[in-house]
């Protein structure tokens, strides 16, 4: 956007600036509706199931008991 409004149309530094402008609002736009349409409670259910290989609960204790140890 910007080589064509600064070079092709002839507008200069004018237009390498309104180019930028329009690429960073159009970026904007686009990720906010991302943000704003995606399954949030979806995405973080395949990321618990990842991680936790379906299931939430601890599977066996990280740590033994120590209780009692000299």
């Amino acid at each position: 956007m910007s080589l064509l409004l600064g070079f092709v149309l002839k507008m200069g530094g004018k237009g390498l600036w309104m180019g930028i402008s329009c690429g960073s609002i159009m970026q904007f736009l686009l990720l906010s509706g991302i943000v704003f349409f995606s399954n949030w409670q979806k995405m973080s259910d395949n990321a618990r199931e990842s991680v936790f290989g379906g299931t939430p609960a601890e599977k066996e204790p990280l740590m033994s008991d120590v209780t009692g140890a000299a």
